[in-house]
């Protein structure tokens, strides 16, 4: 299972990871990030939201749900059409401008992840724990991102925003079948040349990236498919999303 592991010295205390907590398992402490230790289902949330790069998500060797979920064929290769995402930006910002959102799949998305690691070489970041030698390598360690095949990314003009639209995509998203997970690894690369990322979009994003999701349709979960990693995923899933849907709604408006 994977956790936070805070740097000390580099944490100035901001909250902004507290913010986006999922499960609530972070707060400020002594002007110090710290767990609650009400669990880590490992997101990325917090490692991407921190600007001083004081967060990093660690495993402990036990396992994870959504990790087995990241190692299986979550997705069932059938891409969202632009009428789903339509309804999925619509939830996400109702036309308020306050976020921007894009979409990159196909050769497009493969030129983006191309210069996520060769942005991450030139800078010496590694974009997954391991050697990232080639982009073979980074595709094996992104199974997750290359099964998915679209990148939905969330341009906003605070972190409080980014929260909510991310709450509201989920909840609209899992009535539609749609399933999404954050990508550390893009945000990892885009924080060190976002000027350099912002070149993929046209036109250019006005507002900072605050969150990128690999999101496709989710397969059908059939019997021979229930096995006891995909049985977990499922609760926590499940709670993860009671959790976005109560929060979207208790901030509509």
């Amino acid at each position: 299972m994977q956790h936070p592991k805070i740097n000390a010295m580099k944490c100035i205390g901001c909250g902004k990871c507290v913010q986006v907590c999922i499960k609530s398992n972070l707060e400020i402490h002594e002007k110090k990030a710290r767990e609650t230790g009400k669990g880590c289902i490992g997101c990325g949330h917090c490692e991407a939201s921190c600007p001083r790069n004081a967060i990093r998500l660690v495993s402990d060797g036990s396992d994870n749900a959504i990790d087995d979920i990241k190692g299986t064929d979550l997705f069932n290769g059938q891409l969202i059409t632009d009428e789903e995402f339509g309804k999925l930006f619509r939830a996400m910002d109702h036309a308020k401008g306050r976020c921007q959102i894009r979409v990159l799949q196909g050769a497009k998305l493969n030129l983006y992840m191309k210069d996520c690691w060769e942005v991450a070489r030139e800078k010496g970041q590694k974009l997954f724990e391991g050697h990232d030698e080639s982009m073979d390598d980074v595709q094996k360690r992104s199974k997750v991102l290359w099964d998915g095949q679209q990148v939905l990314f969330l341009f906003a003009d605070s972190d409080e925003r980014a929260a909510i639209a991310t709450e509201r995509m989920m909840t609209e998203g899992f009535g539609m079948g749609i399933r999404g997970f954050p990508s550390p690894a893009i945000m990892t690369a885009y924080k060190l040349d976002p000027e350099r990322f912002d070149e993929h979009f046209v036109p250019k994003p006005e507002k900072p990236l605050k969150a990128a999701f690999v999101i496709g349709h989710g397969r059908r979960v059939v019997e021979p498919l229930l096995k006891d990693p995909m049985k977990k995923a499922k609760g926590i899933l499940g709670k993860f999303f009671r959790y976005a849907g109560t929060l979207a709604k208790n901030n509509k408006n």
